[in-house]
């Protein structure tokens, strides 16, 4: 991948943005190759409120399908193409983007798709961040933080841009995208996703280079928006964020999470790494 961006265009409130990214990527029910690029214009409306459009166009290769009896698998095999057309305003009070302390974030978009398929695509993404107490010299910070995810795209939607809920970046306590709805164990995706987590963060250390959280992560895909089939996933954990001054801002994560509440074919996993404070 490759990107580009300058914030204020010409000297003034609009930015521009350019990428290309080419990748393959192996999961479990197929193989996926895309090679695309997006362009976006952003406009920033006060000092909290920003906007933008994007145009993205992306070929989709499909190949080594697990199954051919599944026709929203076996429809997408071979090459797709994609235009996608988008608006994105997002309300961001938040004093860090890394280590977010108090603040909230409000992020809604809107897409849509044409091409090999044509569909629409809405999303919203709201985070608050209380600040419970901190030491005189504002150091040793405990942080209560509560998310919220919503999103929904239409029934035509290729089953490789469904919702596969899973992993560290959504719920912890289940494998990457082992938590999506299934057709006789294969993961499927859904059309429509709601996801949620609350977690405490508090220093354990006097620098702050150590820090713990608790955490209960919940939500579900569903494959239909007005049939809710699958249950509601629901893990309690906690874990350690270990900050590196060598390696920046974004601090190393390590949890562990306890699934209370899943289903049959879900590929659950207790332990997850990654790269970062906000879930």
């Amino acid at each position: 991948m490759f990107t580009f961006q300058e914030p204020y265009l010409m000297n003034s409130a609009i930015s521009l943005s350019l990428s290309g990214f080419y990748y393959t990527r192996f999961y479990r029910e197929w193989n996926e190759e895309q090679l695309g690029a997006r362009i976006g214009l952003g406009y920033q409306f006060t000092h909290d409120l920003t906007g933008s459009a994007t145009y993205r166009t992306t070929r989709v290769n499909i190949r080594d399908l697990i199954t051919t009896s599944i026709p929203e698998l076996t429809e997408v095999f071979g090459d797709n193409y994609l235009h996608g057309f988008g608006l994105r305003l997002a309300h961001d009070t938040r004093d860090s983007s890394f280590l977010a302390t108090e603040g909230h974030l409000i992020e809604a978009s809107i897409e849509q798709v044409v091409g090999s398929y044509s569909y629409p695509r809405a999303e919203l993404d709201v985070r608050q961040f209380f600040l419970i107490r901190e030491r005189p010299d504002s150091s040793g910070r405990h942080v209560l933080s509560l998310t919220g995810r919503v999103g929904y795209t239409g029934d035509n939607t290729p089953i490789y841009e469904h919702y596969f809920p899973g992993g560290s970046s959504s719920l912890r306590g289940w494998d990457y995208r082992g938590a999506a709805p299934s057709i006789g164990g294969v993961m499927v995706g859904g059309h429509f996703q709601v996801l949620g987590s609350a977690q405490y963060l508090f220093p354990i250390t006097a620098d702050d280079m150590l820090r713990g959280v608790v955490f209960c992560d919940f939500g579900a895909a569903q494959r239909r928006i007005d049939e809710w089939e699958d249950k509601l996933r629901v893990a309690p954990g906690f874990g350690l964020r270990i900050t590196i001054p060598m390696m920046g801002p974004a601090p190393l994560a390590f949890d562990f999470a306890f699934p209370i509440s899943s289903e049959q074919f879900d590929r659950e996993e207790v332990f997850s790494f990654w790269v970062g404070f906000n879930h």
